[in-house]
């Protein structure tokens, strides 16, 4: 009798089961669900398996559940497929926009900046105002090139731009300008630029009669007698005593030194005027008159002069003169000096010394 009591019991206790949720720490489980588990100490661990396991899982029901212990990990569910619990599926279409949020309380005013100013306009940007810190101003950009009141620190390189709406360009320096260096003072009234032939250029005289200008005009000032004509000693050379006279200016890096020789100065290549009076004490004894060019001497590259001897006619103390007038070109560099010498291979020639032996250079162009 008490076998088929058990036996009755358990047949309840399965009916029970199929009918009813099942609860596992809960007396009162859910009535949605078949089981329902209730602990805060424990969870529910379903199986776990590499996904090679999960791969092999025949015929698996809609909604089956595993965890994956092996990249990539995760708890995966089947749903025709499987599918890793949290990832990230597409993106649906945005939600309307929720009701805007109250206004914030503001905090408390921090201490006012510095270096940033007030106001300014689109597109403008901040520039330094001196060397000061914080500050600034807002400017307008001309470009990507701007300099605005600045002073550049390096060569400004325009890339193949050009400069525009300038109204000077002032040079202290060198100006150069397509390989051309030009000079960077004012010049005198009537002169024009001309050039060394290298790229340096230069103020200088026209080739018309306004550009004449007189270089060179001395007068002997101390006494001097040349020595005896004699063929084969080189003419002596004339000491003037003198400096450059008035009216006269050197130009183009002409000088004048030792007070005997005129050089041609960088930029003072072209034609020369070379005018020489060697006026004797006396009227037989006369002085001969030489161009001594680059220092040759008895050369071809020297002229010489024509001496009128013996015009008694002259009044006294011009009676013996020397005179020589020659057109010159010269280049940079070169130069010259006057000699002279005796026509009388018995006395020498004795040179005036109140103005009337000179020299001057003119130069023509």
């Amino acid at each position: 009798m008490k076998k088929i009591f058990l036996l009755l019991a358990a047949l309840v206790a399965i009916y029970s089961l199929h009918a009813q949720s099942v609860g596992i720490n809960n007396p009162t489980p859910h009535a949605s669900a078949a089981l329902d588990v209730t602990s805060t100490t424990q969870g529910v661990l379903v199986p776990r398996m590499t996904s090679t396991q999960r791969g092999m899982i025949a015929s698996p029901a809609i909604g089956l559940l595993v965890y994956q212990t092996d990249a990539p990990a995760g708890f995966y569910f089947y749903n025709g497929g499987w599918t890793l619990l949290g990832a990230q599926g597409p993106q649906g279409p945005a939600g309307p926009t929720g009701a805007t949020g109250a206004t914030g309380d503001p905090g408390p005013q921090g201490p006012a900046g510095q270096g940033v100013p007030i106001g300014g306009t689109a597109g403008q940007v901040l520039s330094k105002i001196d060397g000061t810190n914080y500050n600034t101003q807002w400017v307008t950009p001309g470009g990507a090139d701007n300099l605005g009141n600045h002073t550049a620190t390096t060569n400004l390189a325009m890339g193949g731009n050009s400069i525009t709406g300038a109204n000077n360009i002032t040079a202290t320096g060198t100006a150069t300008l397509g390989g051309n260096a030009y000079p960077t003072t004012a010049g005198t009234n009537g002169q024009v630029l001309t050039t060394n032939g290298a790229g340096t250029l230069s103020w200088g005289s026209s080739s018309g009669g306004s550009g004449v200008t007189l270089q060179l005009s001395v007068s002997k000032t101390i006494a001097q007698t040349t020595a005896i004509g004699n063929s084969t000693m080189l003419p002596d050379i004339i000491s003037w005593g003198s400096a450059n006279g008035t009216g006269a200016t050197l130009t183009h890096g002409n000088t004048w030194t030792s007070d005997n020789r005129f050089t041609v100065g960088a930029t003072g290549t072209g034609l020369y005027l070379v005018d020489v009076e060697l006026m004797s004490d006396g009227g037989s004894v006369v002085c001969n008159p030489m161009i001594d060019m680059n220092g040759g001497g008895n050369a071809a590259t020297s002229y010489f002069g024509i001496a009128l001897a013996g015009n008694l006619t002259f009044q006294s103390p011009f009676k013996g003169r020397g005179q020589l007038q020659k057109v010159i070109y010269m280049t940079a560099g070169e130069y010259f000096v006057i000699r002279g010498t005796s026509n009388n291979t018995a006395a020498g020639a004795p040179l005036n010394t109140n103005g009337s032996t000179r020299l001057k250079v003119v130069k023509l162009n």
